[in-house]
């Protein structure tokens, strides 16, 4: 498997300031790579992981996995074959116990 990120970039506006969150972010991983990143909190690690996996999209710059561009219109089906996201907050809906859950992602598969 391969992740490739292209000079991505992310910006946020917050009380009417823009933040750039991420620069021109270059990066490829490779199946069997480990990769470690670092980083104080609020400089972006959680956005990079988002906008690594399809949760979330760049403002400018590309993302492939396994040589697919993820797009709006295909991310879900991207990640549900290739990648996996646990998340640091548990988004579990609680009207749903954690089987139905688990499974809710195999039933928005047919819609």
């Amino acid at each position: 498997m391969s992740i490739v990120l292209e000079n991505i970039k992310k910006r946020y506006i917050h009380s009417g300031d823009e933040i750039n969150v991420l620069n021109g972010i270059s990066l490829s991983i490779n199946t069997g790579d480990i990769i470690t990143i670092l980083g104080h909190s609020g400089v972006g690690k959680s956005t990079l992981l988002s906008i690594m996996s399809g949760v979330l999209y760049p403002d400018d710059g590309t993302v492939s996995i396994n040589d697919k561009l993820l797009s709006p219109s295909n991310s879900a089906s991207v990640r549900k074959k290739t990648i996996s996201v646990l998340f640091q907050k548990d988004n579990l809906l609680p009207e749903f116990n954690i089987r139905d859950n688990l499974l809710l992602p195999l039933i928005t598969t047919y819609y």
